[in-house]
């Protein structure tokens, strides 16, 4: 049998009657509706997370669009002589992706293990237990390869100015 009362007690009233002060107000809670509040509370935070990595990812691929068409606006001489030597268009587009995949996954490590020493810093300040959520490696390194190949293919499929 659980030792949790369906209804709160009448402390509120007790408080009140002990203790008479008009400017105070007292308020009981149940277990049952601390831990809704507490699930809500999280399932907020948890939003409010995943709403600033899914603006990180976007600034990431901004990024990453950026220095690729930087790349691409700068190699243009590089670009023709490629093709002048016999490189189709498919070429050109695989080589620039593969530099995209390669800045995107030293970036990606990059931010994996600054991630790790980040989180292994908290756990010692706060004196909380380190926490890993696992061994998701490789699917953590999944997002900014996907996210940077997909990413890469706007500025060498632009026609050059």
């Amino acid at each position: 049998m659980s030792r949790l009362y369906p209804r709160p007690l009448p402390i509120p009233k007790i408080l009140e009657k002990r203790h008479p002060d008009p400017g105070v107000h007292y308020r009981d809670m149940s277990m049952k509706e601390m831990l809704s509040l507490i699930e809500r509370s999280t399932s907020i935070m948890t939003l409010i997370i995943a709403a600033v990595a899914g603006i990180a990812l976007v600034v990431g691929g901004v990024g990453v669009i950026n220095i690729m068409l930087v790349a691409v606006t700068e190699r243009t001489r590089e670009i023709g002589l490629l093709m002048a030597l016999g490189a189709c268009r498919r070429n050109i587009l695989f080589q620039f992706l593969l530099e995209a995949v390669a800045l995107c996954f030293f970036g990606g490590m990059g931010g994996i293990i600054n991630g790790y020493r980040g989180a292994w810093l908290v756990s010692q300040i706060a004196h909380w237990p380190p926490w890993s959520p696992g061994n998701p490696f490789w699917w953590l390194l999944s997002f900014p390869q996907g996210w940077g190949s997909s990413s890469d293919f706007i500025p060498p499929v632009r026609p050059p100015a």
